[in-house]
């Protein structure tokens, strides 16, 4: 594993101070305000009061217009509708967001998502096929479609009209569809570039309801858009969108949807998670994201898109279970995976001039390679690609480093590649597998040339350096202003110098984890790394740390905990 580089936020003292005074706030609340880019009072105030007023008006997007004449004309003449979904939380999400919308306000609207394993990412011609067959005359996509330019070309030829709505990367053109709504277009005017795909269907939806209104159709016929932002909450969260802007409002305000909920399903979910009261971020990252995308990773994603439409409890719980044992396959699946894969890299990375990982197998399954390759990013510093090979082709995942485009990357390897797409942090691809090595040199060239070597390093942005002592209940309290936490709004991050400590003990079942004690009785654990810190005596000497913390609760006593990132002896 690389060193963490260790970098603190500069800050900046006058807007902090400005900030501060303006809205009578604790200076260390305004000096995390800075650090995430907020730098007026007006821009504070916004971000942690504004309401669902201060959503951007959804008819600035680019296509915007065109995609809801079409759509009520599907309506006026009872076409029938399929929205093209994705497996995974964000796509399975806006489906069910779409599908929720169009049921309550009479649309004839059904969904195909396509399994992962069978037929992979986004649109293809056997499906469309098979849709304009069964008699739709309009197909809207979620969470893809951006860069489906041969299949939507396909489903012209079928008379077949085609709605796109992604917030992927587009490429050099756009698809021949009646509208693309898409904040990335290079045209589009839009303002938040950082929506998820459930945030774009949710835009798409909010247009159609007003302009039902204007033509006619009583407000208390049509749905209450609030009550379906549980589901772009999960959606964008789930997608590690970035939390700032109208991304965060819409978060901020679907989480206190989804934590009273009244969908039967999303109820027995949390249940089952053991998920209760105010559900936070990291609860919908850690326990209901994962048990969504279970059902996709291991088989059809249908089944995450009927929990979250269950009209009965019986039925919610039945589909809960069954999302919980599929996350458990999931989990042991990406644990054998991950430790084959590990064995591969000590195999194929030369870290004198590697700057990506590559690697491959038939024995993989694309369910779990994003996973997988999410760990080798984590416990190596580079960006990382994992291939499965079936047949004569072979599905990959990639993951990056933040300030790495590997979407970019892949777009400019000629070998053996058939389509790819993606972020700037993720991708997904397939290659011809008779190339696969043309392919992985191609791609290690071409991060060597644009990756340096400082910037495969990874690195920890540290909001303020302060005494353990200071970060205490009555500050972590007021933190909470701050959440929902989440990509682009990261959990603040403390530093600090020449700590010592009391205790260390190895705990959990498998050993993996370590609990140290500092003198003054604050509880600090490290997960996952019992095997970092055997090599290192905590009780002697002292050590500058890196950690978040957190108001832990455990038999109805609250204390301090601190959650160790990074430590180093003290250089003093």
């Amino acid at each position: 594993m690389k060193g963490k580089d260790w970098i603190i936020h500069p800050g900046s003292p006058e807007a902090e101070s400005n900030i501060s005074s303006a809205l009578n706030l604790h200076p260390v609340i305004s000096r995390l305000l800075v650090n995430r880019g907020v730098s007026t009072p007006e821009d504070a105030r916004l971000y942690l009061e504004g309401g669902l007023d201060s959503l951007h008006d959804p008819f600035t997007m680019a296509g915007m217009r065109e995609a809801v004449d079409r759509v009520i004309t599907a309506k006026a003449g009872g076409e029938k509708i399929v929205i093209y979904g994705d497996y995974d939380a964000d796509g399975v999400t806006a489906t069910a967001l779409l599908l929720s919308f169009f049921r309550q306000t009479g649309f004839n609207a059904s969904y195909y998502i396509p399994e992962r394993l069978t037929e992979g990412y986004g649109l293809n011609t056997e499906a469309l096929d098979s849709i304009k067959a069964d008699g739709a005359g309009l197909v809207i996509t979620v969470d893809n479609g951006v860069n489906a330019l041969d299949a939507i070309s396909h489903a012209g030829s079928l008379g077949l009209d085609v709605i796109v709505t992604d917030h992927h990367k587009p490429g050099d053109a756009l698809p021949s569809a009646i509208a693309v709504l898409n904040p990335n277009r290079a045209d589009c005017p839009y303002p938040c570039k950082e929506l998820a795909g459930v945030g774009v269907a949710f835009k798409l939806i909010t247009a159609l309801r007003s302009e039902l209104h204007k033509r006619g159709v009583a407000k208390d016929k049509l749905p209450v858009l609030r009550r379906l932002l549980d589901l772009v909450a999960i959606g964008s969260i789930g997608d590690c969108s970035a939390l700032k802007g109208e991304n965060r409002l819409l978060a901020r305000h679907g989480l206190t949807e989804l934590s009273a909920t009244t969908r039967l399903g999303l109820s027995a979910l949390k249940e089952t998670c053991g998920v209760n009261g105010s559900v936070s971020s990291r609860e919908v990252s850690f326990a209901l994201v994962p048990r969504l995308n279970a059902a996709g990773r291991m088989g059809k994603a249908d089944i995450g898109l009927e929990l979250l439409l269950a009209g009965d409890i019986v039925e919610g719980k039945k589909i809960a279970i069954a999302l919980d044992d599929e996350n458990k396959r999931r989990q042991d699946l990406q644990a054998d995976t991950l430790a084959e894969a590990l064995q591969a890299v000590e195999t194929s990375l030369d870290p004198m001039r590697d700057r990506v990982i590559i690697i491959g197998s038939e024995n993989w399954s694309p369910g779990v390679a994003g996973l997988v390759a999410s760990k080798l990013v984590e416990k190596f510093g580079l960006p990382s690609a994992v291939v499965c090979f079936e047949g004569d082709f072979g599905k990959g995942s990639a993951r990056s480093l933040p300030g790495f485009d590997i979407t970019e990357a892949l777009g400019k390897v000629t070998a053996g590649v058939v389509r790819f797409g993606g972020h700037k942090m993720a991708a997904g691809f397939t290659i011809r597998r008779n190339e696969y090595e043309a392919f992985r040199e191609s791609l290690l060239a071409i991060v060597s040339q644009t990756l340096k070597p400082e910037g495969a390093r990874p690195r920890i942005m540290i909001d303020l350096e302060t005494e353990p002592a200071l970060v205490n209940k009555d500050l972590l309290t007021r933190i909470k202003v701050l959440e929902p936490f989440g990509e682009g709004n990261p959990t603040p991050v403390f530093m600090s110098s020449g700590v010592s400590f009391a205790s260390s003990t190895v705990v959990g079942k498998d050993g993996r984890h370590t609990r140290l004690t500092l003198r003054d009785g604050t509880q600090i654990m490290g997960f996952n790394m019992a095997e970092r810190l055997s090599g290192a005596d905590m009780r002697s000497g002292r050590y500058d740390i890196v950690y978040t913390a957190e108001i832990s609760v455990w038999k109805e006593t609250a204390r301090v905990q601190f959650n160790l990132l990074d430590f180093r002896v003290c250089a003093e």
